[in-house]
């Protein structure tokens, strides 16, 4: 297994640049870990990798993609997974180029944009619809599998 190291920017909501781990997004960028195809890192029981599971299988990319599990990183709480996603959860998508997508909505938009013309379209047909598509996924997320 490659060695891993991870650089971290992290975004305040006020746009401004802050060590502060409270109250912020990270954006992370892994150089070391090669990858031949995108990869999720994932486990069959998860509700938030389902949700990616099934774009993946909707859009027909199965063979575009691997699905492997945490434990081929050491599982969720260990030090080489933490590399991946300090955070410790799941799903997060590794891309050809090291760049690391973790969250499944995030993962999810990646894949229908980057995968637009292939397999029948995802995406509502207007603004309002994207909308409330996204505010079903946050609300999901957030409140009600924490």
């Amino acid at each position: 297994m490659a060695a891993f190291s991870s650089q971290q920017v992290v975004v305040q909501p006020s746009g401004s640049y802050s060590s502060s781990r409270s109250r912020c997004v990270r954006v992370m960028a892994q150089k070391s870990l090669p990858v031949r195809k995108p990869t999720l890192i994932d486990v069959p029981v998860s509700n938030h990798g389902a949700r990616v599971r099934h774009v993946i299988y909707h859009k027909g990319l199965e063979e575009d993609f691997e699905i492997v599990s945490p434990m081929e990183f050491g599982g969720l709480g260990s030090e080489q997974y933490k590399a991946i996603n300090p955070q410790g959860k799941m799903p997060v998508l590794l891309l050809t180029n090291g760049t690391i997508l973790p969250e499944s909505e995030v993962i999810v938009q990646y894949i229908l944009d980057k995968w637009e013309g292939v397999g029948p379209s995802m995406k509502a047909p207007t603004a309002e619809l994207r909308a409330i598509a996204t505010l079903a996924a946050r609300i999901h997320d957030q409140y009600i599998t924490p």
